[in-house]
C-alpha cells in the first residue's frame, strides 16, 4: 500500500513537469538558473542580487550547467532537469511523512499522512518547480524523523544525520535555522532513560554542536549570507523582523490550514486527537508533541518577517499533515475499542484491521475532491502555453518594438528571465494599462504594441474614452479564454490603426487595408506602402506576394517589387490559420524610374507560387486585386 501510495504521488507530479517551457513560467525559476549562469561566467552572482541567497537550489543549477549543459543552447535547457530533482526529492517528503505519522502512532497514520500528502494539490503543485521549497521540505521533515528516531533507538549516527539534514535544509532556505534548537536537542531526552550511557550521548551532542558552529561559521563569515536582504523581494529582510502579533500568527496558520485538507477534515482530525490521547491507543505521545513543537518552530519562525505566502509554509503543511493524520487514525483506535466491547460482533469484526479499513475508506472517500483536484492540477500542467505561441506569432508576424502589458506578459519576450528564442526584439516598456494616458503619448514614448487580457479588451469596448482608444488603435490578434491552453488570454493591439480601408480576394486571403507614404511621385523617387490581409482559410500552398505598377488600361509592368509577404519568410501562407487574425505586410518599396512616363497608374498585388508561378485568383478569375492609384509626375 505504501508503495502504491508513492507511485501515485510521482504519477501526480511527474506528469506535466516540462509545462509551460521554452517559456518559463515560474519567476523564480530563471533567477536560481541565471544566477547559476553568472557564477560560470563571473565568479559570483552579485550583479543579479542573489549572492546571499541560500546556495542549494543556485548550486544545483551550477552543477548542472557546468557539467551537462550544450553551451550553444539557452541556460534555461537544464530547467526540466532541475524540476525532476525538484519532483524526485517531493516524493522522498511522501515517504518521510508516511515514516513519520507510523513511528508517532499507528501504521494507518503513516498511510493516511503519507497518502494525503502525496494527493494534496497545494503539495503537488508546489513540488513541480525548480526552486527551493520541495528541498527545504523534505530535508526539515527528514531532520526531525532522524531525531526522533535517534532519540527513540538511541543512535548517535542518527542524531548527527538530523543535523546534516537539518543544514541542508538552511542551505535551501534560511528560516529552516528556526527548527535547530528542536533538532540539536531532542536526542538529549535519552538522559532520561535509566541506565543509559550519559557521557556518550553527551559527547554526541557536543560534536553535533560543533558541526553546527562550524556550519554557521561559514554560512556567516565565509558564504555572504548576512547580504541576503540584497536579494530582489526578499522574504526574510533582517531590518523587518520583529516578534510576530496575533494578527500575523493568525493569518500565516489559517493561510496554511486553508491551503491543506479541509476544514470539515481538521475539525475530524482534531477531535481524533483527543480520542487518541484519551485512549491512549498506540500513540507516541512525546512523537507527537515533538511534530507539533516542530510545526510550531515553522509557524512561528517564519512568522517573525510577517504574513507570508503559501509556499514558505510548505514545510509546516507537511507537520500539520502528519498530525492530522495521528487525529484521524485515533477514530480508528476509538472505534476498535468500541468493537471490541460488542459481544454479539463476529470475534473477526472486533479486530483492529476492520476499524483501520473503515477509517481509511472514509477518508479516502472524502479525499477524493482532493485527487480529482490533483488528476485536473496535473492535466493542466500537460496543457501548451500560449505565450509561446504568442510570442511565435510576433517574432514571425510582426515588425520589432517595445510594448507594454500586464504582469502576465512582463517576460514573454525576455531572453534571460522568459527564454524567449525569437530573432526579433519586443522590448517590455512596462506593466501597464492602456487606459493611463492617451494614445499620443504612448506613441510619443515609442510604444507600438499592447498585449492586455480579452477582458479588458472587451470593457475598453463599453465606455466611450475605451471605444476613443480603440479607433486609434489595430487589433491584431486575439488568444480567446480556452481550456485547452494555459497561460493568459490576450488581445495583441498595434497603437496605430489602418490608414486606408481597401477590398478584394484572392482565394482564401481578403485585403482588408494598406498604409502608403505617397500617392504622387516624381520619377526616380519611390513609394513606400503596408498591405493588410485576413484568411479566412488556409491557404493550399506556400505563396509570395507580388506587387506591380500599371497603367490604367492594361497589364504592362512598370515597377515591381516582389516577396515574403510578412516581415520575415518563418511565417509562411501555410501557417495562416486564424481566420480573426490582422495580418500586416512587410514594408513593400517601388522604385519608380526615370523612364517611366508621367500619368496615372494602378498600384496591384497578388499571390503566387515561387515553384510553378500558379497564382490565386479573385471570385472574378482575376489574379491580382488593385490597392490604389498612383500618380507619377
Amino acid at each position: 500500500m505504501f508503495l502504491t501510495i508513492i507511485v501515485l504521488a510521482g504519477a501526480l507530479r511527474f506528469t506535466g513537469y516540462r509545462f509551460s517551457l521554452p517559456y518559463v513560467d515560474h519567476p523564480d525559476e530563471p533567477n536560481w538558473n541565471l544566477s547559476g549562469r553568472m557564477i560560470i561566467d563571473a565568479g559570483s552572482a552579485k550583479p543579479l542580487g542573489f549572492h546571499g541567497y541560500p546556495p542549494g537550489i543556485i548550486t544545483i543549477n551550477y552543477v548542472l550547467l557546468r557539467f551537462f549543459h550544450d553551451p550553444a543552447t539557452p541556460p534555461a535547457t537544464i530547467i526540466p532537469w532541475v524540476r525532476l530533482l525538484s519532483i524526485t526529492v517531493s516524493l522522498g517528503t511522501v515517504a518521510v511523512v508516511g515514516l513519520l505519522g507510523y513511528h508517532v502512532a499507528t501504521p494507518l497514520a503513516g498511510l493516511l499522512a503519507a497518502g494525503l500528502w502525496a494527493i494534496m494539490p497545494q503539495a503537488v503543485e508546489f513540488s513541480r518547480y525548480a526552486t527551493a521549497d520541495p528541498y527545504t521540505t523534505f530535508f526539515t521533515v527528514l531532520a526531525v524523523f532522524l531525531a526522533f528516531a535517534a532519540m527513540r533507538h538511541d543512535r548517535d549516527r542518527l542524531a548527527s544525520w538530523a543535523i546534516a539534514a537539518n543544514m541542508l535544509a538552511i542551505v535551501f532556505k534560511y528560516q529552516a535555522v528556526f527548527i535547530v534548537p528542536l533538532v540539536l536537542a531532542l536526542p538529549l531526552w535519552r538522559l532520561k532513560t535509566p541506565g543509559c550511557d550519559k557521557r556518550r550521548i553527551l559527547a554526541s551532542f557536543r560534536d553535533n554542536a560543533i558541526y553546527l558552529a562550524l556550519f554557521f561559521f561559514w554560512l556567516l563569515a565565509i558564504y555572504p549570507a548576512t547580504e541576503a536582504d540584497d536579494v530582489p523581494y526578499w522574504v526574510a529582510p533582517t531590518n523587518s523582523i520583529g516578534f510576530p502579533d496575533w494578527d500575523t500568527l493568525h493569518y500565516n496558520l489559517q493561510l496554511t490550514v486553508n491551503a491543506f485538507w479541509t476544514t470539515p477534515g481538521w475539525v475530524a482530525g482534531c477531535v481524533g486527537l483527543l480520542l487518541l490521547v484519551w485512549i491512549r491507543d498506540r500513540v507516541d505521545l512525546v512523537g507527537l508533541i515533538v511534530v507539533v513543537l516542530s510545526a510550531a518552530a515553522w509557524w512561528v519562525g517564519v512568522s517573525f518577517f510577517g504574513m507570508q505566502a503559501e509556499r514558505q509554509f510548505v514545510a509546516l503543511g507537511a507537520f500539520l499533515t502528519v498530525i492530522l493524520a495521528v487525529g484521524l487514525a485515533g477514530w480508528a483506535g476509538a472505534l476498535a475499542a468500541v468493537l471490541a466491547h460488542v459481544d454479539r460482533l463476529p470475534p473477526r469484526v472486533r479486530r483492529r484491521p476492520v476499524s483501520d479499513a473503515l477509517v481509511a475508506g472514509i477518508v479516502f472517500a472524502a479525499s477524493i475532491p482532493l485527487l480529482a483536484d490533483s488528476i485536473e492540477n496535473a492535466y493542466q500542467h500537460t496543457l501548451p502555453d500560449r505565450r509561446n505561441d504568442l510570442a511565435a506569432y510576433m517574432d514571425t508576424s510582426l515588425a520589432p518594438g517595445p510594448y507594454i502589458s500586464n504582469d502576465d506578459n512582463h517576460k514573454t519576450f525576455n531572453r534571460d528571465w522568459g527564454e524567449y528564442g525569437g530573432e526579433n526584439e519586443f522590448r517590455h516598456a512596462g506593466a501597464m494599462n492602456i487606459m493611463e494616458r492617451s494614445i499620443a503619448e504612448w506613441r510619443q514614448q515609442g510604444i507600438v504594441y499592447v498585449i492586455m487580457p480579452c477582458s479588458d479588451y472587451e470593457a475598453m469596448q463599453q465606455t466611450a474614452q475605451g471605444r476613443e482608444h480603440l479607433t486609434q488603435m489595430l487589433l491584431l490578434k486575439l488568444y480567446p479564454p480556452s481550456k485547452k491552453f494555459r497561460g493568459p488570454d490576450m488581445a495583441v493591439l498595434r497603437l496605430s490603426p489602418i490608414e486606408h480601408e481597401a477590398t478584394g480576394t484572392l482565394g482564401p486571403i481578403h485585403l482588408v487595408g494598406y498604409d502608403i507614404d505617397r500617392t504622387a511621385v516624381a520619377r526616380g523617387e519611390t513609394v513606400t506602402f503596408t498591405l493588410y490581409w485576413q484568411a479566412t482559410g488556409t491557404p493550399d500552398a506556400e505563396y509570395s506576394v507580388y506587387n506591380h505598377l500599371i497603367p490604367i488600361d492594361s497589364r504592362e509592368i512598370m515597377a515591381q517589387v516582389d516577396g515574403p509577404p510578412l516581415v520575415t519568410a518563418r511565417r509562411p501562407t501555410g501557417w495562416w490559420d486564424d481566420p480573426a487574425e490582422t495580418l500586416v505586410s512587410r514594408p513593400f518599396t517601388l522604385t519608380i524610374s526615370a523612364d517611366v512616363p508621367p500619368g496615372e497608374y494602378r498600384l496591384i498585388t497578388g499571390f503566387y507560387r515561387p515553384d510553378s508561378g500558379e497564382r490565386l485568383r479573385s471570385p472574378f478569375g482575376d489574379d491580382f486585386v488593385t490597392v490604389t492609384t498612383i500618380r507619377v509626375r
